[in-house]
């Protein structure tokens, strides 16, 4: 099957191939990722963008911002999937990515982990987790979590950082 890579490190995308092994495509999406998925944004034409859930808990140093996702940098690097879709067997596979790389190219910027420091302490106190559950009253009540500047204060350098 045909992916878009997002490489933050080298400021790169291009097209990939990953093996869907039967109905679980998760170990070889967590491959290119290099950590477990986690979905960030679907498209409208059913592609999505998936990135390592826990890459604000590593000394992550390359971020990419998305034009289309505003609310906040992607840690490390991000893979695009076409939308999914049933076989006959009722079994599930995705399709190859209809988003094109040239349009990717001019959606998204490249931050390094300096960027992301100012932008973190900028947006440090706003929620980056929250919580929804249904009040007395009915309605639906959110509470932070945990805000950007807790996860920034949590996040690890690389040894060889010259700003640690």
């Amino acid at each position: 099957m045909k992916a878009i890579f997002i490489d933050a490190e080298k400021h790169e995308i291009r097209e990939v191939e990953y093996s869907q092994k039967g109905e679980n495509d998760l170990p070889t999406l967590q491959n290119l990722l290099d950590g477990w998925i986690d979905l960030a944004f679907r498209f409208p034409n059913g592609d999505v963008l998936f990135v390592d859930e826990e890459g604000y808990l590593k000394p992550t140093m390359n971020f990419f911002c998305c034009s289309f996702r505003t609310d906040q940098p992607m840690a490390g690097n991000g893979v695009i999937v076409g939308r999914e879709v049933e076989d006959e067997d009722e079994s599930y596979h995705t399709l190859d990515p209809t988003t094109s790389i040239e349009w990717l190219q001019s959606n998204i910027a490249w931050m390094t982990r300096a960027g992301f420091d100012r932008w973190a302490k900028e947006n440090r106190d706003r929620p980056a987790g929250t919580i929804t559950v249904m009040g007395e009253n009915g309605k639906a009540e959110t509470s932070p979590l945990y805000t950007y500047g807790d996860l920034h204060r949590g996040m690890g350098r690389k040894d060889d950082d010259p700003e640690s």
